[in-house]
């Protein structure tokens, strides 16, 4: 059985912060829905004001996680998208999980410690593995 993109996402790549795997979540969501993806939109997506996201953008497109097109619309570069892809999966893996296990009753809270959690224990265990990969 072939594996599918999502399915490679997880493979190999350094974890980026929790404040940008949000931002690459929102701007993969935002492009599978086929909305434009702008700053401004990304600002009201996340519940931030523009500034802050302008600050975000920069830095992602310093790490080659996004790029500006023509019409000023973010998009993933190749590893932006790999990136994004391994969080949602990770998030829809967690999602699913809690919904089976507890019957989604209380799938906001813990859905976002457990990913959290999960977060740290791989950095955690990479860190172990190659310190100076993953010095802080």
């Amino acid at each position: 059985m072939q594996k599918t993109q999502l399915d490679k996402s997880n493979e190999g790549a350094r974890e980026p912060s929790e404040v940008i795997s949000r931002y690459l979540e929102a701007i993969y969501y935002m492009w599978s829905e086929g909305e434009p993806t702008r700053s401004a939109r990304l600002a009201d997506w996340l519940g931030v004001s523009r500034p802050t996201v302008t600050v975000a953008l920069r830095r992602m497109a310093r790490d080659g996680m996004v790029r500006m097109n023509g019409r000023k619309e973010i998009e993933l570069t190749k590893a932006g998208k790999r990136a994004a892809e391994s969080i949602v999966r990770r998030h829809r893996i967690m999602e699913r999980w809690l919904t089976d296990v507890l019957g989604g009753w209380a799938l906001g809270s813990l859905w976002f410690l457990l990913v959290l959690a999960a977060s740290q224990a791989v950095a955690g265990r990479r860190a172990a593995r190659d310190p100076e990969r993953d010095s802080v």
